[in-house]
């Protein structure tokens, strides 16, 4: 049996969260997936910037990755409404 040594603790292998238990909270899970779409999507508008010599700038220009664009959108309204700052 193999022993797991020097595991990292990234938000891509989480052993234990921020509140320090093996099992993420519903909060830690959103920020750790928010903070995972916003490097991937700053990582698209990187790219993009290079192919284009622009910045984005338009919903065709966002459409390859529009689906993780919303799902970042919706878990910063959820993230908001644990904390209980949700303006609505």
């Amino acid at each position: 049996k193999k022993e797991a040594k020097n595991i990292p603790t990234t938000p891509a292998n989480p052993v234990t969260g921020p509140s320090g238990s093996a099992v993420p909270t519903e909060l830690e899970h959103l920020k750790m997936e928010k903070n995972n779409l916003h490097q991937m999507l700053r990582t698209y508008e990187k790219d993009f910037f290079k192919r284009n010599n622009r910045q984005v700038s338009s919903y065709a220009d966002i459409q390859p990755v529009a689906s993780q664009y919303r799902r970042y959108k919706d878990i910063k309204k959820a993230i908001a409404k644990i904390h209980g700052t949700d303006k609505r």
